[in-house]
């Protein structure tokens, strides 16, 4: 019996841990990231992102640069939409996906976006950003990746780990 008690209470607190965010939750979680970020990309690059509040407050801009790298000045816009967390990625290929957050299998520390649709595109199998993960960690900073896909594979994971630099 006390075992059993015990996984249930075990099941119980990781189901409580792994609730889904909702929208305006995850929205204000990455309000939270408002300021000035540095971080080491995997290609031992040092990157940079901004963010800011825009708009009164109902979107979050940010800014990425990698220094050395004038081609890697990108920008990502965070907004809600109703009962779902959107971005749209204003990328080096030319083009703009629009991303979802999954809100399903977030958890607070966790925030996932899948591909929507995308503008700027010539044909479906063109070369775009189809995923963001960001992991917020317990010492302040985060990991992103990125997965941008062409052909409908992957072909290739930005993935960097970003501490606050204000």
């Amino acid at each position: 019996m006390r075992k059993t008690l015990l996984v249930l209470a075990l099941c119980l607190g990781r189901a409580l841990t792994l609730a889904a965010l909702d929208a305006p939750t995850a929205f204000d979680r990455l309000r939270g990231l408002e300021g000035s970020w540095v971080g080491e990309t995997e290609e031992g690059l040092t990157a940079h992102k901004d963010y800011r509040l825009v708009a009164n407050g109902t979107a979050l801009l940010e800014e990425y640069d990698v220094e050395g790298r004038d081609d890697r000045h990108m920008l990502t816009v965070y907004h809600l939409d109703g009962d779902r967390l959107l971005l749209t990625h204003y990328c080096v290929a030319g083009n703009q996906p629009r991303m979802e957050a999954d809100l399903s299998g977030s958890a607070s520390d966790r925030l996932d976006f899948e591909l929507v649709d995308a503008t700027g595109l010539e044909h479906a199998g063109e070369g775009h950003m189809h995923s963001a993960h960001f992991r917020f960690l317990p010492d302040g900073s985060m990991e992103q990746e990125w997965v941008f896909l062409e052909e409908g594979r992957d072909a290739y994971h930005a993935r960097a780990r970003f501490r606050r630099d204000d």
